[in-house]
This record gives C-alpha cells, structure tokens and sequence, in this order.
C-alpha cells in the first residue's frame, strides 16, 4: 500500500519524540542498558500518531471496504487497527463528516505507543542524536569563528 522507501513527513517529529523519551530514560535510571532505552523510548506514549492524513485516509477507506492488512508488521498494524477503532467511534458520532477530516482528528491524539520496533526505535535515536550533535557543532564553529 505504501510505495518502499518513501519518508513519512513526520520522521523529524518521530524522532524529536523518541530522542526525548530515551533521554528521559537516561536520566531516570542509575544502570543504564542501552537495549532496554530504546525499547522503553519505543514503547512510550507518542504525541500523536506518525502518519500522514492521506496515508491514513487511504489505510482507513480500504479497511472499511474490508481489505485486509495481515500483510503488514505488527507494529503498522497495530497502529492501523488503533485508528480504525478510534475513527468507527467518531464516524459513530459524526457520520456526515469526511472521512478525511475523521481521520486527521484521530491522528492528531496522543497515542499509546510510537508503533516501532525497539531496533527501529534505535537507528531513529541514534540518526537524531547524531544530527543534534551537526547542528551543535556548526553553531559552535560559527560563533568561534568571529
């Protein structure tokens, strides 16, 4: 359903959100286990749900036409199955509205957990933390530098 190797627009966002969870971790145990801070930032409460209103629209449509998302990994389908039950209660409450507007709605609450794997979570925290520590550097140079 989704074509391979395209970048969700909200990848920085996921990432500013894991990065901030891990570091909370950090700070909140005194034996620190590296595999065990990138499952706990996973597992987390996210902000919102990472997807975009037109992917979710079109996951959500096909589901409601019956298609089956089996073939997906269980994180995505998780994710999927969440927002679906959450948009059947609002199309319950709201049947005249859009399915695109619902499903914007439904996207933009907390979610229960960032829907990645503890691996996934991993290369995002560590890409975000690799990219903060760029951008670190170049302010400090531009400031040395005058």
């Amino acid at each position: 359903m989704k074509p391979n190797g395209s970048k969700s627009e909200y990848a920085d966002c996921r990432a500013e959100s894991l990065l901030r969870e891990y570091r909370r971790y950090l700070l909140t145990t005194q034996h620190i286990n590296m595999g065990e801070a990138f499952a706990h930032a996973a597992r987390q409460p996210a902000p919102q749900f990472f997807i975009s209103t037109r992917r979710a629209s079109k996951v959500i449509t096909a589901m409601e036409k019956g298609a089956s998302i089996l073939s997906m990994r269980a994180n995505k389908r998780a994710m999927f199955e969440e927002i679906f039950r959450r948009y059947c209660e609002l199309r319950n409450l709201r049947p005249g509205d859009p399915t695109p507007h619902l499903v914007r709605e439904v996207i933009s609450q907390p979610a229960p957990s960032h829907y990645v794997s503890a691996f996934t979570a991993k290369i995002i925290i560590l890409h975000a933390r690799k990219q903060w520590h760029r951008e670190r550097f170049k302010k400090l140079q531009a400031f040395s530098s005058r």
